[in-house]
């Protein structure tokens, strides 16, 4: 997959970062690709490394995880 979405100059920066996402305990991969699963602690766990590591806004990580319990930030 990463042979047909990047030139041939980036495949090894793509196939690392790649490879630094998949040590995040809340993804997974499977035939389709990288995604968190649908469980509430994922969705959580991913809410809450996103507010500490990017600049994301509270109410964008909120709005983008589905399953998110109603009291994240405060849970």
């Amino acid at each position: 997959m990463i042979a047909l979405a990047t030139k041939d100059e980036d495949r090894d920066e793509m196939r690392a970062t790649l490879d630094a996402a998949l040590e995040l305990s809340f993804l997974s991969s499977g035939p389709h690709g990288v995604y968190i699963p649908n469980g509430q602690a994922k969705h959580e766990e991913a809410a809450n490394w996103l507010r500490e590591n990017t600049e994301l806004r509270e109410y964008k990580i909120k709005a983008t995880l589905s399953r998110l319990p109603s009291e994240w930030p405060d849970s």
